[in-house]
């Protein structure tokens, strides 16, 4: 049996560099936006890795939707939840698609405030936040939970 685990823990580990070999760092969000390939994304704030993410569409397609709206992409939704939680808008977390609604409905928020916050976050993506990104097709969900178990980022469940 320990034979075995050390065999498949040495193809794991060769995977791995060979993989993150092909990482490419984008020091923005704007040259992340740029990139067209599938692969997963890991977020960075400041030195701390909080999301890690994957898509097997164009690269671009679901960044671009990680700073546009929070029921378009679970960070964004996550950023928000805690900015509103913050503001004691909201006592716990998560959002859900009709929370924008059901807020402004019992008052908790104006429709201003709430374009205001999920402007901030918006913002806050687009501005702040540093990015690498690694092209891969193959295994993909493997990377990605390989990594989130290596960084344990704040906003990855």
């Amino acid at each position: 049996m320990v034979l075995k685990y050390n065999t498949e823990l040495k193809k794991l580990i060769s995977w791995t560099r060979k993989t993150l070999g092909k990482a490419l760092l984008f020091r923005t969000y704007a040259e992340l936006m740029q990139q067209t390939k599938p692969g997963m994304y890991i977020v960075f704030d400041g030195v701390r890795a909080i999301y890690v993410g994957k898509t097997t569409r164009s690269g671009k397609v679901r960044v671009s939707e990680m700073a546009s709206d929070y029921r378009s992409h679970t960070l964004n939704k996550k950023l928000l939840t805690s900015l509103l939680i913050g503001a004691k808008v909201i006592n716990k977390g998560p959002l859900k698609r009709e929370s924008k609604v059901e807020l402004i409905s019992r008052g908790k928020i104006s429709k201003k405030g709430f374009r205001t916050a999920q402007a901030r976050v918006n913002s806050r993506i687009r501005n702040s936040f540093r990015f690498i990104f690694i092209p891969c097709k193959s295994h993909l969900s493997r990377l990605e939970h390989w990594t989130i178990a290596l960084l344990n980022p704040r906003f990855n469940d």
